[in-house]
């Protein structure tokens, strides 16, 4: 629902039409999954934008100067008039660039894109009462055991359960209406579909079969929002536009995945090969309780871990930004570990011997994943 966004007004048009044309024959449903996540990102679209746009503004004048000697010399006359021409026409480029972005800045919530979907898709949003317990419970199991969809977001802050929410409402509709479903998303990963070379192939068994089971026997299919215009007859350049959005986003999460991947697999690898040492038992008790808690570290820990050998480790995630201080609605003054950090302790304490503690030497580790000297 956020490529749109990236789109020229006569695509913006020809979507709107096809949504127009799904809805009135009964055809088109949100997932209330979809609604919600969509306002969550909505604003982080937009800042994009915005932040583009704020970055040109920023664009500096010409610093004119006088050179008296040249007044004589051919073409200075030109080079001075164009430096005013030059300097006269970024002022213009910076008030307009103003000018748009105060316009985005009074949206709230008219921009065209909501606009769009505020007056066509309220109807057609289908949520589900599900029991949160339950649903947790159903999504650990998944995880576990790798049952598609979800599993493979169990990294993400909700654990999984957008896929999870969206995937109950299409088998809600999907055993109302006795149809064949296509569900429309740019989601490729494993637990969507079957994949070779790391493209995606075809949607997995398991997903099909709940559909047809559902359905009494019906299809299931999973496209992306191109494939889905051209079937609507959108115009070649339309879909090439949507197309390439699409390309966009996938190679910008390919590249994610694979820096994440990366810094994991140099971290476990400079963790196997650092220097054991002997910590007091009150350092090793509180790498325990943060390795087997949340990412938090309180004031107090951070205070008692400062009185021993760890206060250099510490001194050196704060400077790298890998820990960064928070404020709890306690007021109290709490530390942020990032995710990485957190797992590369997780390793050190799981491989250590019963009677040995071991130090994790910061330098090495930071130097190993790019962030040494980065200061």
């Amino acid at each position: 629902m956020l490529v749109p966004y990236k789109v020229s007004k006569n695509s913006l048009s020809q979507i709107e039409d096809t949504y127009k044309l799904l809805a009135e024959e009964n055809r088109l449903v949100i997932p209330g999954q979809v609604a919600r996540e969509f306002a969550n990102n909505r604003p982080f679209k937009l800042g994009e934008i915005h932040q583009a746009l704020s970055i040109k503004r920023s664009v500096k004048q010409l610093t004119i100067n006088q050179y008296p000697l040249l007044e004589e010399v051919p073409g200075y006359s030109e080079f001075q008039r164009l430096e005013k021409e030059i300097n006269k026409l970024i002022a213009d480029y910076r008030k307009v660039i103003k000018d748009i972005t105060s316009h985005m800045i009074d949206w709230n919530w008219t921009d065209p894109i909501s606009r769009l979907y505020s007056n066509i898709f309220p109807p057609l949003v289908v949520d589900i009462a599900l029991d949160e317990k339950d649903v947790r419970t159903q999504l650990e199991y998944q995880v576990t055991n790798k049952i598609p969809p979800g599993y493979k977001d169990a990294s993400k802050p909700d654990k999984g359960v957008g896929d999870y929410l969206i995937w109950q409402v299409v088998l809600k509709v999907a055993e109302e209406r006795k149809c064949p479903i296509v569900f429309v998303s740019s989601d490729s990963k494993a637990d969507w579909f079957y994949r070779s070379d790391k493209q995606r192939l075809y949607p997995r068994f398991e997903l099909v079969d709940q559909i047809r089971r559902k359905t009494e026997g019906k299809s299931f299919h999973i496209i992306q929002f191109s494939d889905f215009l051209e079937l609507f007859d959108a115009t070649a350049d339309t879909v090439s536009e949507i197309r390439n959005e699409e390309v966009k986003i996938d190679l910008a999460n390919m590249n994610r995945h694979a820096q994440v991947a990366s810094k994991n697999h140099l971290v476990e690898d400079a963790v196997a090969q650092i220097i054991n040492e002997k910590l007091t038992p009150e350092a090793r008790a509180i790498l325990r309780q943060i390795a087997d808690g949340n990412l938090h570290l309180t004031l107090q820990q951070y205070n008692a871990i400062n009185k021993t050998e760890l206060s250099v480790f510490f001194r050196e995630l704060t400077d790298e930004n890998l820990i960064t201080p928070l404020q709890s609605a306690q007021k109290e003054r709490v530390y942020w570990l990032s995710p990485i950090i957190k797992s590369a302790i997780k390793d050190v304490l799981s491989t250590s011997q019963d009677d040995e503690s071991v130090i994790i030497l910061v330098r090495e580790i930071l130097e190993n994943i790019g962030y040494h000297n980065r200061r």
